[in-house]
C-alpha cells in the first residue's frame, strides 16, 4: 500500500474515538456495534425493488479525494481493505472489501445532502467527494458516481454545555443531483412518533466499505442524549455516521451520529466485530431527521422546499424544482399526505426571494 493512502485513511478515521458519552468534544470518532446476528446485506442481495431504488437514487458515501484515481471518478487501486486497516480475523464479514468512505449521507433535495455534523469537519470540502452508487451492483461491480461538495449550507455540532447536542450538516453539491435516476427521499416528521420496537432499515457505508443495508434494526427508545435522538439496534460501524434509518414507508426517520465499540480483540491477536446480544442496551444513536430539517429552515429558510411556509407534508417532501413547477403540492414524494390549498400569488412571492446565501452557509476551500 502506498504511504499517502495510509495517511489519508488514518486522518479520515481518527475523527471520532469513543463517542458514547453525553457531551463529547468535536473531533472524536463515532463507532458502532453489531446487534444480535449481522443483518447487513449487499445492494444486489436485496429482493425489494423499492429498497434498491432508494439506495441507488438517494444514499451517498463521503470519500477522501486522495482515494480516487486520477480521473476522480473511481476508487484508486490499492485502497486498504477493512481487514488490513483494522487487523480483523478472517471470519469478519465483508472485511476483504476496500474501506474508502469515512461517512455516509442522504439526498433530501435536488442538491442538498444531509449527513452528521462531525463528518464535514474530518476533511476540508476540497479534500473529499460525495459518491452515489457506492455499492456492489453485482459481485465485484463497484462503479461510484462522484460529485463535488460546494458548501455547507447549515450545520450543528455537539458542544459542551449544549443540552440538545445536535449533530448534522447540510452539504450543497456543485451540480444538481436529483435528475433521474437520483431522487431525494421523503422525511418522517414529528407525528406519528416512532414507537418502541418499530422496524427500521439502516443504510450506510459502515467501516468505509461499500453501502450495506440492515433491514433487521428496531427503534429502542429515546436516547440518553435527549428527545432529539433515539436509539436503534442497527448493525453499523464507523463511517456509518450520516447514514439513514428509514421507516416501513421508506421515509427518513433518523441520521446516525454515534454508538458503541466496533471491534474487540481475540486471543489469536486479530479482532472481530463487537456484538451486543441485548437489544435493550442498543448503543447506536440517531438524530431525528426532522430536527435537522428544522435546523436548516431556521438558519437557511430559502434553501429548500422542505422549508416552504404554510405547506403540508406532501409539498414539504417535494424537491425545490418540483415545488416551483407545481401549484405548490401537486407533486409529492408521499402521496398519502393530504394536499393543502395554495395560491399562485403566495407561491410566486415565496419563490421570488430566490436562493438566498446566508452567512451561515460557507465553503471551506
Amino acid at each position: 500500500m502506498k504511504p499517502w493512502l495510509a495517511l489519508v485513511l488514518l486522518a479520515a478515521s481518527a475523527g471520532c474515538t469513543g463517542c458514547a458519552g453525553n457531551a463529547e468534544p468535536l473531533g472524536v470518532r463515532t463507532q458502532e456495534t453489531i446487534h444480535g446476528s449481522d443483518d447487513r446485506r449487499e445492494y444486489f442481495e436485496i429482493p425489494r425493488a423499492d429498497v434498491r431504488s432508494l439506495v441507488g437514487r438517494s444514499i451517498v458515501a463521503l470519500i477522501p479525494r486522495a482515494l480516487l484515481d486520477d480521473s476522480g471518478r473511481a476508487i484508486a487501486q490499492g485502497v486498504t481493505s477493512l481487514r488490513e486497516r483494522e487487523g480483523l480475523c478472517e471470519s469478519v464479514a465483508f472485511a476483504e472489501q476496500p474501506a474508502a468512505a469515512f461517512c455516509s449521507g442522504v439526498l433530501l433535495d435536488e442538491d442538498l445532502v444531509l449527513t452528521a455534523g462531525h463528518c464535514v469537519h474530518q476533511l476540508a470540502l476540497r479534500d473529499f467527494r460525495v459518491a452515489f452508487d457506492y455499492f456492489y451492483s453485482a459481485p465485484g461491480a463497484l462503479v461510484p458516481d462522484v460529485r463535488e461538495p460546494l458548501e455547507i449550507v447549515a450545520e450543528a455540532l455537539p458542544r459542551p454545555g449544549d443540552a440538545r447536542q445536535l449533530d448534522y450538516a447540510w452539504l450543497r453539491l456543485r451540480a444538481k443531483a436529483a435528475a433521474p435516476p437520483r431522487r431525494p427521499v421523503g422525511v418522517r416528521w414529528e407525528h406519528p412518533a416512532l414507537a418502541w420496537g418499530e422496524p427500521l432499515r439502516v443504510i450506510s457505508a459502515g467501516g468505509g466499505i461499500p453501502l450495506k443495508i440492515d433491514d433487521g434494526a428496531r427503534h429502542r427508545g429515546v436516547s440518553a442524549l435527549g428527545p432529539a435522538y433515539f436509539n436503534a439496534d442497527s448493525d453499523t460501524l464507523h463511517a456509518s455516521s450520516g447514514g439513514g434509518a428509514f421507516d416501513s414507508n421508506l421515509a427518513l426517520s433518523g441520521v446516525l451520529t454515534r454508538g458503541g465499540a466496533d471491534f474487540v480483540e481475540t486471543p489469536p491477536g486479530c479482532r472481530v466485530s463487537a456484538h451486543e446480544a441485548n437489544p435493550d442496551t442498543a448503543k447506536e444513536t440517531f438524530l431525528h431527521a426532522f430536527e435537522a430539517v428544522h435546523g436548516l429552515c431556521e438558519s437557511a429558510p430559502r434553501e429548500s422546499a422542505l422549508c416552504a411556509p404554510a405547506c403540508d407534508l406532501t409539498c414539504r417532501n417535494a424537491t425545490r424544482s418540483e415545488f416551483a413547477a407545481s401549484a405548490g403540492c401537486a407533486v409529492a414524494r408521499r402521496p398519502s399526505a393530504p394536499s393543502a390549498p395554495w395560491s399562485w400569488a403566495f407561491l410566486a412571492a415565496w419563490l421570488a426571494v430566490g436562493r438566498v446565501r446566508t452567512s451561515y452557509g460557507r465553503a471551506r476551500r
